[in-house]
């Protein structure tokens, strides 16, 4: 019996993937083409001219997923971006991004789709970051739940089972979905602060609500870094609010030590586009300031307004050199 097209053209994209992801994994120099045949392949299995005027399907939104990844690990950005937009209309379209709530419907199933919503919204949310475009996401835009820590191939055992009916237990299993679910919860707190904070609508607000939200979002982060386990903690606790120092980052043979640097970099990362306004502030208004020097005594809600702006400016500062910090000192260039 033959397989599916799409079927067969979501194969060949994972293929070309790998093909780009083998040569950070192994000793190679000499970067192969061999994913641009699985990437031509995949274009003419899925990408024909027909499917531009079909109704979305599950396999479809994989697809253009996929594509979005590979666009994103050869560098091309915008048609990344183009495709990312494309799954997440195509999420949008079909629900998956709402919760499922039907009796009938496995939990498997019902995990599936969350598997497939979460890629597209932290592909989309990493897009946006990286260039600065207004997003297409928000964070009440999803209802249903982050991964579940456990692996498709046990979806089936009465462990995996009885961990997809009650999710208080996730946190309990050490497992590498674990590491999605600590990420995508990061990025929504991420994706908040953009729409609230770093946007047009920020702007619009005036400063005491972009203070406001700086503050709350503050504390989500806080919160985030304070329920990781111990095997994703990349801080010390009494390591004083600079964090120059990661002992835990530091040996490369360590278990979990690449998802310890990712949710690092993404944690200063966001830590840096909250408080960046303020920094923006400090240095254009000091000029101001300067001119009105008894502006701030003969007004303590300016006064304590100012502070604020300044600890936040000095948290800005302290999550660029964190981030600096975890930077090795010899890159491997090769």
């Amino acid at each position: 019996m033959p397989r599916p097209r799409k079927w067969l053209a979501i194969l060949n994209m994972v293929f070309a993937i790998g093909c780009r992801h083998c040569p950070l994994m192994e000793n190679i120099h000499s970067m192969s083409e061999e994913d641009l045949v699985f990437l031509s392949r995949a274009r003419l299995l899925g990408f024909h001219f027909s499917v531009l005027f079909e109704h979305s399907d599950f396999q479809q939104t994989q697809l253009e997923c996929l594509m979005a990844i590979y666009l994103l690990c050869v560098g091309q950005i915008n048609r990344a971006s183009k495709f990312s937009s494309m799954a997440l209309r195509s999420a949008l379209s079909l629900g998956i991004n709402l919760r499922l709530t039907d009796p009938q419907t496995a939990e498997a199933a019902k995990e599936a789709r969350g598997r497939l919503w979460w890629p597209i919204y932290s592909l989309e949310h990493l897009i946006t970051s990286v260039t600065g475009r207004a997003s297409s996401v928000s964070e009440n835009i999803c209802s249903g739940s982050v991964p579940f820590p456990c692996e498709e191939e046990t979806f089936e055992h009465p462990e995996t089972k009885r961990l997809l009916q009650d999710p208080t237990l996730r946190d309990t299993h050490l497992r590498p979905s674990l590491f999605v679910h600590h990420l995508v919860d990061l990025n929504l707190v991420t994706q908040a602060l953009m729409n609230k904070v770093d946007s047009i609508e920020g702007l619009r607000q005036g400063a005491s609500r972009t203070e406001y939200h700086v503050q709350k979002l503050g504390l989500k982060m806080d919160c985030w870094l304070t329920k990781l386990p111990p095997a994703y903690r990349f801080t010390l606790p009494d390591a004083g609010p600079w964090h120059l120092k990661h002992p835990q980052l530091d040996d490369l043979a360590a278990p979990f030590v690449r998802e310890r640097v990712c949710l690092a970099m993404n944690y200063y990362s966001a830590r840096i586009i909250l408080c960046r306004p303020c920094l923006t502030y400090n240095h254009t208004n000091t000029q101001i300031q300067a001119s009105r020097p008894q502006s701030s005594s003969s007004n303590p809600d300016l006064s304590s307004r100012s502070n604020l702006r300044s600890e936040m400016a000095t948290h800005c500062l302290q999550a660029a050199c964190a981030f600096i910090s975890i930077l090795p000192e010899s890159p491997d260039l090769s």
